[in-house]
């Protein structure tokens, strides 16, 4: 039998299983049609201008219907809502494959738009239900697999869309990704069918981009702490817009591929992107944080330039890949040094404008691809963008080391904290600064035996960890309070089932002896662990960073 709180225990929940196969066959359905459409707009017009709506296209859904989409599955059924997602992208996908090849511009250009904004509202809705359908000691890895099969699927995506483009041509892949969007709406309506548990509250309201901008802005000016690494994230998020419009146009004019060209690179991206996954938690715990940052950054930007002098695919997608790697290695770094070095009071508002910075410098990057080459050149604009990371790099660099002296998280005062909060099952699939910034809020309390910590029916706000005692859990069944057979001992923790599903306290627990807690910030926990924290509409790079960072 799988443990709880583990990737196998979470897939054992078949409704699980549905919702998240629904999702994937969607993205990879929104993928092949992003693909598609850019390929097919640029393939006609050989533009720059066409090139960066293109891209700019897949984005902007996001940028300005993130907001309102993000409540519709809290407010409507999830699985209807989630079975439109899907539609609105088959439906588009249908049309593009009428249309390929001598549709107008215009036309497919707005399908295209309006299937993505269909798509805004996915990835919400099922951090809506993924609650809905687990247990909840398994909330945490199966929000973790969520993010996980959106990043494959956003590889996939585009490399299929590539390769059926390759072999066949337009109108075939867009049939291919119309087919899987079908699918994908057959599985949610299986989904439903059997879904039992109890309806709770999805994550909350995102806010919209411009006004999370705004309020972000004004609560980060204060401070270089959180200044320099949030500008630093926004910069290399606009590089990597820039980098979507402009691989687009040497994939065809400087590396000579066919249609599917562009979605082969993309895809070389993202396997460096997720294939970074595995050595960047590693990096993270590093106490030279400021020279991981440099390097990775390098990382990043070096390969892109590198395009610009090379004519041979064989060698550019392995450069991409690095490419990929080091875009999410940066910024999982500098979200480490954000948690690590920014003051806790202001954390909050950070992560706040955390995905509107990413959405809104993919954005902007991509609007300003096709200027850049019209007046530099192709290869010179190459040049210009993968060289802009690593100056940034050398520029940054004092003002990050000097942050490095300064962290508000005392990781070595927190070592007996941190050991007991990473053993927990809630947070084993969290990240080490994750539970570095939980240990650093939490407190510890001496109860006495027979202590009432939490009573049954109470509105949730704290998490507990035992450090020492035990405890009883009981449960009133409208015929008396009596205990559930399990008493919680050290190394156990309790309370998060009302945190992270947003209902009344499920159980009343007790003190049996004289013990010792440490009490969580219920805001900690769902931050670190909560479906509320993983949001839609961000690059592929910040669903595989918010998989490193489990939600």
């Amino acid at each position: 039998m799988a443990a709880s709180g583990s990737y196998r225990s979470a897939l054992a929940h078949r409704g699980l299983r549905r919702v998240i196969a629904a999702y994937a066959l969607g993205s990879a359905s929104v993928g092949i049609l992003g693909v598609v459409v850019a390929v097919d707009i640029f393939s006609r017009t050989d533009s720059s201008f066409w090139a960066s709506v293109a891209v700019s296209m897949r984005v902007l859904p996001f940028v300005l219907f993130s907001s309102f989409s993000g409540v519709l599955g809290d407010r409507f059924n999830p699985y209807r809502v989630l079975r439109a997602a899907i539609a609105g992208p088959m439906v588009a996908s249908l049309l593009v494959a009428f249309w390929a090849g001598s549709g107008p511009l215009v036309g497919i250009t707005i399908v295209g738009f309006a299937g993505h904004v269909a798509w805004t509202a996915a990835y919400s809705t099922t951090a809506t239900l993924v609650p809905r359908v687990v247990e909840s000691q398994d909330l945490a890895p199966a929000v973790s697999l969520l993010t996980s099969v959106e990043s494959l699927a956003f590889v996939v995506g585009p490399g299929l869309g590539g390769a059926v483009l390759t072999l066949a041509g337009p109108r075939e892949a867009a049939v291919v990704g119309a087919l899987l969007g079908a699918v994908a709406c057959l599985i949610t309506v299986h989904a439903s069918r059997d879904a039992s548990a109890p309806a709770g509250h999805g994550p909350p309201a995102r806010v919209g981009f411009w006004t999370a901008y705004t309020v972000g802005v004004r609560a980060v000016v204060s401070s270089n702490a959180i200044l320099v690494p949030l500008l630093f994230l926004l910069i290399a998020e606009v590089v990597y817009g820039a980098c979507q419009v402009l691989l687009l146009l040497a994939a065809s004019q400087l590396l000579g591929m066919s249609q599917g060209g562009f979605g082969g690179l993309s895809a070389a991206l993202g396997v460096g992107a997720f294939l970074g996954l595995f050595v960047v938690n590693r990096i993270a715990r590093s106490s030279q944080l400021v020279l991981a940052i440099a390097v990775s950054v390098f990382a990043c930007g070096v390969p892109m330039a590198l395009v610009a002098v090379l004519s041979s695919p064989v060698a550019v997608v392995p450069l991409l890949a690095i490419s990929g790697a080091g875009l999410l290695t940066t910024e999982v770094l500098v979200l480490t040094t954000l948690q690590r070095n920014v003051p806790r009071d202001r954390v909050a508002r950070a992560f706040g404008v955390l995905d509107a910075l990413l959405v809104g410098g993919v954005f902007i990057g991509s609007l300003l691809a096709a200027p850049l080459s019209e007046v530099l050149g192709l290869k010179l604009a190459l040049l210009v963008v993968g060289a802009a990371l690593p100056a940034l790099a050398l520029l940054a660099l004092p003002a990050l080391r000097s942050q490095g002296a300064v962290a508000s998280v005392d990781v070595s005062a927190l070592h007996h904290e941190i050991a007991l909060l990473a053993g927990l099952p809630v947070l084993r699939v969290a990240s080490r600064v994750s539970v570095e910034v939980i240990a650093a809020g939490a407190t510890h309390e001496v109860v006495s035996a027979g202590t009432v910590v939490i009573e049954q029916g109470a509105v949730p706000d704290d998490f507990f960890a035992i450090v020492s005692g035990t405890f009883a859990v009981l449960i009133d069944d409208g015929a008396g309070m009596s205990a559930v057979g399990r008493t919680l001992g050290a190394g156990d923790g309790f309370g998060e089932l009302g945190l992270l599903h947003e209902v009344p306290r499920m159980a009343t627990v007790i003190a049996s002896t004289d013990g010792e807690l440490l009490r969580v910030p219920g805001e900690s926990l769902i931050t670190a662990v909560g479906p509320g924290r993983v949001s839609g509409g961000g690059s592929l790079v910040a669903s595989v960073r918010d998989l490193w960072a489990a939600g």
